[in-house]
């Protein structure tokens, strides 16, 4: 685990690697003791969603998209939790399946994959990274997705089985929804990949 001033080390770590796309998964942290084998995510918060999300955000091809990180969030209260920080210096080049990506959270969160920051403050995270990011909320009560730029570089915040916390909405940009009904979080991270791809087939 990082011993560093959290926000310090994740900002830094973030300016120095500079992922034009990076997505934060919002999730409750379970209060019970972490599982000891990748399938026991299942029972301890419903974290297999975030091993599907890394997959469907990061390598939606079977390989990493460099230009892309996440961040995951376990909120223990008030917005105050734990980060797993996912760059290329942590992530393989390529992953295509679940038991892969749940097996390097879990290694993660046991201190013995990417680097975990406890103590973070949600609301001031999300206040360090709007100088370098447009903040885009995903929400099931937001508007319509529109375009996306390919000049800009976006924070997608995405929940996992719960919300991120209403008030976010004060610190974001834009609050957004890929559709008229309730889709899977990893679904979600797939149509928004897809608006992206077609940015960069324009080039």
């Amino acid at each position: 685990m990082s011993t560093t001033d959290p926000l310090k080390g994740i900002v830094n770590t973030l300016s120095r690697l500079k992922p034009q796309i990076l997505w934060l998964y919002y999730a409750e942290k379970p209060s019970s003791p972490l599982p000891r084998r990748w399938r026991g995510l299942v029972n301890y918060g419903r974290l297999d969603i975030v091993a599907r999300l890394l997959l469907a955000s990061l390598y939606p091809r079977g390989r990493l998209e460099e230009d892309s990180g996440s961040i995951l969030f376990l909120d223990e209260g008030k917005g105050e939790g734990d980060c797993v920080l996912f760059t290329g210096e942590c992530l393989p080049s390529s992953m295509r399946y679940e038991h892969d990506s749940a097996k390097l959270l879990l290694d993660s969160l046991q201190g013995q994959g990417c680097p975990v920051f406890k103590r973070v403050n949600l609301f001031a995270l999300i206040r360090r990274l709007r100088s370098m990011y447009e903040i885009v909320l995903l929400s099931e009560s937001g508007n319509p997705i529109d375009a996306l730029e390919k000049e800009k570089s976006y924070l997608f915040i995405i929940g996992t089985r719960v919300d991120p916390p209403r008030n976010l909405a004060e610190l974001s940009d834009r609050i957004v929804k890929v559709g008229c009904r309730s889709y899977l979080a990893s679904t979600v991270a797939a149509y928004i990949n897809a608006m992206l791809y077609s940015l960069k087939e324009q080039e």
